[in-house]
């Protein structure tokens, strides 16, 4: 099921803008350094997948200047609600990623 979401913030600049709109899939067939949209207690937040540890996975921004509070804390692999495959910016512009 594909689903769409926009981004809000500078935490995954260069990749993200904010404002982008990301068309994303069931996260299935997740892998380190795919994109993923993932449900935390503070609400969904867009980040990059850093590494696997079994049934979790630790998460990084793709902006080395901002710190973010779930980046490398444990997060449930079952909190991956959705794997990132492409992303729209205005003026019209796509990639995939």
């Amino acid at each position: 099921m594909a689903e769409f979401f926009r981004v809000e913030g500078k935490s995954m600049l260069p990749t993200l803008r904010s404002h982008d709109v990301l068309l994303t899939f069931l996260p299935q067939n997740i892998k380190k350094e795919d994109v993923v949209v993932v449900q935390t207690h503070l609400g969904l937040v867009v980040k990059r997948i850093h590494e696997f540890h079994g049934e979790t996975v630790i998460l990084r921004s793709d902006n080395n200047v901002i710190e973010s509070s779930i980046c490398n804390t444990p997060i449930a692999v079952e909190d991956v609600v959705a794997k990132v495959h492409w992303r729209f910016r205005l003026p019209l512009s796509f990639a995939r990623l």
